[in-house]
């Protein structure tokens, strides 16, 4: 995979629907995206995450190809890799495995990780 020179994100979409972004950002001429996973756009929690072949269709579709997934993260997000009880740390490696395991569902090379705000 080539590094892009830029990807859209969909995260500034958030009261749109997907589909909406990936025409967007088709017609506006990128190529590359990073797909933030807000519930609203796909669903990536500690316990799963949604189906990647639907939106590895719609990306074929709109001839997009994912660089990375930006998954929900920091405070007060209840995956925050910088909590501190036993708990919750279970809880955010879960979560974070997930967010691998989707990213490589959707072809991606990456996984963007923000460690959160430490104790705030």
């Amino acid at each position: 995979m080539r590094v892009p020179d830029l990807a859209a994100m969909n995260v500034n979409y958030r009261f749109y629907d997907f589909e909406h972004f990936l025409k967007e950002t088709a017609e506006s001429g990128y190529r590359f995206v990073e797909l933030w996973t807000g519930p609203m756009h796909m669903y990536l929690g500690a316990d799963g995450f949604a189906d990647a072949a639907e939106i590895n269709t719609l990306l074929d579709a709109y001839g997009l190809e994912v660089v990375s997934i930006c998954p929900e993260q920091n405070n007060p997000k209840p995956w925050n890799v910088a909590v501190r009880d036993e708990a919750g740390k279970r809880r955010a490696e879960s979560y974070f495995c997930n967010a691998i395991d989707y990213a490589a569902g959707l072809h991606a090379q990456l996984v963007t990780m923000t460690y959160g705000w430490a104790f705030y």
